[in-house]
């Protein structure tokens, strides 16, 4: 999809990719995350016939893999998997940043890592193993996890990355939702806001050109 937009510069594009990992049941891959990224390495399409796989992750045996880094850890079952999940949510997006690169659109594209709650303690359907919500410090100095409406289970950490657009290192505190990316998408494709929205752009905070204040739109 980027690839097939990358020949259209004059047609801005948004591609939402919901990962479900690290998730409840804590289901690990096949197999290791292909070596590389972008047109040469990483997540290809194989095509698609009855006796070849789609992708070529599409090997090994289910649930199976742990990534060798934390393989001797002194960790429980459980930790390692989360760990090799998260792991596995690194690779990808670094796939997907050497594509944008590839394809000479890095710099012109905004990219939105967050998530839509805080940490857990579930096995989940059909799971063996649940998640350890103080892996990593998950909730940080918060209170509570995913389902309660303490800080540590809705308010989330997002990363923004617009290379040359939003100042590195910079840091955002004003108090934002998921409502709000509507707003700032249509904000960066230079389109009209939506009126029935209560979101508003959050790009003149993510470039430092307004303070952390709530303002009377909110």
């Amino acid at each position: 999809m980027i690839e097939h937009v990358s020949t259209r510069p004059d047609q801005p594009f948004i591609l939402y990719l919901a990962y479900d990992a690290p998730h409840a049941a804590l289901q690990i891959p096949t197999q290791e995350y292909p070596k590389g990224g972008g047109i040469n390495g990483g997540l290809q399409w194989t095509g698609q016939s009855s006796t070849t796989p789609s992708i070529n992750t599409a090997s090994g045996t289910r649930d199976s893999y742990i990534h060798p880094g934390y393989v001797n850890k002194d960790w429980s079952e459980g930790d390692k998997r989360h760990a090799s999940m998260i792991r596995r949510l690194y690779n990808a997006a670094g796939d997907i940043i050497q594509l944008l690169k590839y394809l000479d659109i890095d710099e012109e594209t905004l990219i939105i890592f967050t998530s839509d709650n805080g940490p857990h303690h579930k096995v989940g359907s059909g799971g063996q193993f649940a998640q350890n919500p103080e892996l990593f410090q998950s909730y940080a100095n918060l209170n509570g996890i995913k389902r309660d409406i303490w800080e540590g289970g809705i308010r989330i950490p997002t990363i923004c990355r617009y290379r040359v657009i939003i100042p590195e290192s910079s840091i955002v505190t004003y108090p934002s939702g998921q409502w709000d990316w509507l707003a700032t998408f249509a904000d960066v494709a230079k389109a009209a806001i939506p009126v029935y929205t209560d979101g508003v752009s959050l790009m003149p905070f993510l470039t430092q050109q307004s303070d952390n204040k709530i303002n009377d739109k909110r």
